[in-house]
């Protein structure tokens, strides 16, 4: 950051949020903490993403640079380490740093600041992406609302404790709606079972609907709070996930397979398991958008992940994603 004169920042009203601030410079790290400190937000310094041992409801990271062969795999280690892929993450590069804007994008943080950073502009970003952190968590609020009201309307599938499409349509364009309206990402995906039909016709139908309340109970286990579980059809689930770029729905969705993949249970002879193939399709805030685009799209990139073998999460290339809307 710039000299001590240029760090005067005014403290400012209001809950700011929750920031992480990793720098393995003790004398910088000790002087970010104290500039956001002062400015009123609650900040947590670790020197490595090792090192972070609170990373609970945060709205921001900043991350000191590290070498550059080494910054996307900080980085995803960080989002694994907060869980929350969709925290924004500011980088501080070193000082001398060109094209510090495409570097950000390649690591696949929000934003860079190069050093020098001065104490008024470091709270200038880390505030400005606060505040969209808290508004997407009062979206999040909001819909958990319209979960209760659905739930009470009867909206909810009773054999698999997930909306019904045909109840939620209407809410899903909406929200895609809002998502283009005010430029915000939003992500979904559709899970399959893997050989579903041979799973029916080698152990039967009893066995192939515990197979998939399994997928749904791991479903459920693995999504946020902001996730929404629709029933897609027989052995489909879609998953919907406002305020989440492609990175984050890449995360939520791989974590989801992994887990589903791992378990097994007691079967005719011996334990059985399933996998599941996903695909998704996201909206970068960006153009113009559909839900019936998205659906098409992540159903299309399910196909390329079954024919791939299956197990796996897929997307279509980005050709045929600009295709998709426009057709």
């Amino acid at each position: 950051m710039a000299n001590k004169e240029e760090d005067n920042v005014v403290r400012l009203e209001g809950d700011l949020g929750r920031v992480l601030l990793i720098d393995s410079h003790a004398p910088s790290l000790q002087r970010g903490a104290s500039v956001l400190g002062e400015a009123g937000f609650d900040v947590v310094t670790a020197s490595s993403h090792e090192e972070v041992v609170d990373a609970d409801a945060l709205d921001v990271i900043v991350l000191a640079d590290s070498e550059s062969a080494e910054r996307t795999q900080t980085v995803a280690a960080i989002r694994e380490v907060v869980d929350e892929p969709d925290v924004p993450l500011v980088l501080l590069l070193g000082k001398g740093t060109t094209r510090g804007p495409s570097k950000a994008r390649a690591a696949l943080a929000d934003a860079a600041l190069v050093r020098p950073v001065s104490g008024p502009s470091l709270v200038a970003i880390v505030t400005a992406f606060s505040q969209v952190r808290q508004l997407r968590k009062r979206l999040v609020q909001r819909e958990r609302q319209l979960e209760q009201a659905m739930r009470e309307g009867g909206r909810v599938d009773p054999r698999t404790g997930f909306y019904t499409l045909d109840s939620f349509k209407p809410i899903l364009a909406a929200e895609v709606k809002r998502a283009r309206r005010y430029k915000y990402p939003f992500s979904i995906a559709i899970a399959a079972m893997d050989e579903l039909a041979d799973v029916k016709n080698r152990w039967g139908s009893e066995l192939a609907d515990v197979l998939e309340g399994g997928l749904r109970l791991a479903v459920s286990r693995c999504l946020r709070d902001l996730d929404l579980p629709v029933a897609y059809g027989s052995g489909q689930v879609l998953i919907v996930m406002p305020h989440t770029p492609r990175r984050g729905a890449r995360v939520v969705t791989d974590r989801m397979r992994k887990s589903i993949s791992s378990q097994r249970m007691n079967g005719p002879n011996g334990k059985i398991g399933t996998t599941v193939s996903i695909g998704i399709a996201s909206y970068e805030g960006e153009g113009d958008v559909s839900f019936g685009g998205l659906a098409q799209e992540a159903a299309a990139a399910l196909k390329i992940a079954v024919e791939r073998g299956g197990n796996r999460v897929a997307e279509l290339p980005v050709t045929r994603r600009r295709n998709s809307r426009t057709s």
